[in-house]
């Protein structure tokens, strides 16, 4: 006979080992319910992964859907961004060598687009052009790092100027498929600038750029690797001179540092100057014919004196000028010359931009000076008796003496020693295209529906 006690622990040992026993049996039934088959009676099995009644992954007789609540089309559905680590075929086993393996041939989808705007949505665009001139835009290059577009004009008449997005093409700002051409371009972003693949075609050209003119000065901000300037408070220092006379705008007093990287115009980066802040070259020599022009684009936001300038020039021996607001509260401009001739007070304003101001100074031919905003002439007067002295100060966004200072932006600003109207007209048309500005030229400038 077994004693009670040793009876008790025997039960009580067969009880746990029947636990065990039932526990051990329900994880193979449940491994062997996870390696069954598995049947619809609906001919749709989802999977809801969050227990959260949307489905993440669907697969009926057509095929197998990734995405949310995605009902498969084809064989795979997928919605969303898919990564491929190592190799995809596609019509064939075989790698080939490659990641991306297709036998057979490739469609792909296509837009026509025949009035102005950005292109977008397709990476294979047609332009018909056929009812008149037409002006494109490539996506901003920054945001779409290695996006590769195929462009094709399929009219002849008339032209098509291709503009960067706010980034250059190449080392210019456009392109050009001439008319009486059916000319076409592939561009490809590396997500700084976009890059022509292959040779340009036959029938395209490169826009005008300053640099293919004789320069006395150029700075252009927009080029950030011509600009110093501190990476944390955009404090600008030097504004380098991108012609070969090296003639650079700084500021040295921090106080009066302006700055960069809030304010942009077109995509393209403009320097702001709060009102005591600006840029000088306190060496600046202009050309000894006496003739000169200065371009700039820029926006007035705010004046509280009327010498403050856009621009100026200051000579010791006073043969200088500056382009004033001349009014206390607005930009009305006027052209303030010292030993020069006549102050040239402009009509038609006030001008606050963002607009190209330029001040033209003819002393060898027509012997006057021209103010002009926009392409459009605003201001004459005599400038026959005197030049300008060939030693200067340069500054920009102060009047002469350093004491009265614009608040606004600037951009890019060009000097040349020609005042021929057409050079003028060509700066003008350059600046207005890149800076966004076509719109603004008068109706019989030869750039106000083209680049050059």
């Amino acid at each position: 006979m077994v004693p009670a006690k040793i009876n008790a622990l025997l039960i009580t040992r067969v009880h746990s080992l029947l636990r065990h026993i039932v526990l051990f049996s329900a994880i193979n039934l449940s491994y062997a319910c996870l390696n069954a088959s598995i049947t619809s009676t609906t001919n749709t099995i989802h999977f809801d992964v969050n227990s959260d009644g949307i489905y993440e992954s669907t697969l009926n007789s057509t095929g197998l859907a990734l995405g949310m609540n995605l009902t498969p089309s084809v064989n795979l559905h997928v919605s969303g961004n898919t990564i491929v680590s190592e190799y995809l075929s596609v019509g064939s086993s075989q790698t080939m060598g490659s990641n991306l393996n297709i036998s057979g041939s490739i469609g792909w989808s296509n837009q026509t687009i025949s009035s102005n705007g950005v292109i977008a949505g397709h990476s294979h665009t047609f332009i018909d052009s056929s009812g008149g001139n037409l002006n494109l835009s490539l996506p901003y290059a920054g945001n779409v790092s290695g996006m590769l577009i195929h462009l094709k004009k399929v009219s002849v008449p008339y032209s098509i100027t291709i503009l960067g997005g706010g980034n250059l093409i190449d080392e210019s700002r456009w392109f050009n498929l001439e008319s009486d051409t059916l000319s076409g371009l592939s561009f490809l972003s590396n997500g700084l600038q976009w890059y022509i693949l292959g040779e340009s075609e036959t029938g395209s050209s490169a826009g005008w750029i300053p640099s293919d003119t004789t320069l006395h000065g150029w700075w252009d901000p927009s080029d950030i690797s011509t600009v110093t300037y501190n990476t944390s408070t955009g404090n600008v220092s030097i504004l380098q001179d991108k012609s070969s006379n090296l003639q650079d705008l700084e500021q040295t007093d921090e106080t009066e540092h302006p700055t960069i990287g809030t304010r942009y115009l077109n995509g393209l980066r403009m320097i702001h100057a709060n009102g005591e802040q600006f840029l000088e070259d306190t060496d600046f020599t202009v050309p000894g014919s006496g003739n000169f022009s200065i371009f700039m684009v820029a926006k007035v936001e705010n004046v509280s004196n009327q010498y403050d300038s856009v621009y100026s020039l200051n000579a010791s021996s006073d043969e200088d000028f500056q382009f004033s607001a001349g009014d206390g509260a607005v930009f009305n401009g006027q052209v303030e010359v010292d030993n020069l001739g006549n102050n040239a007070v402009l009509t038609g304003g006030p001008f606050t931009g963002p607009s190209i101001f330029n001040v033209s100074l003819d002393y060898s031919a027509s012997g006057n000076s021209y103010a002009y905003i926009d392409g459009t002439l605003h201001a004459i007067s005599d400038y026959d008796t005197v030049e300008l002295d060939t030693n200067q100060k340069l500054r920009i966004f102060s009047n002469r003496s350093a004491a009265q200072s614009l608040e606004g932006i600037f951009g890019e600003i060009i000097t040349v020693e020609s005042v021929s109207p057409s050079l003028r007209k060509t700066i003008e048309g350059y600046l207005a295209w890149k800076w966004g500005l076509s719109d603004n030229l008068p109706n019989d400038h030869p750039y106000k529906h083209s680049a050059p």
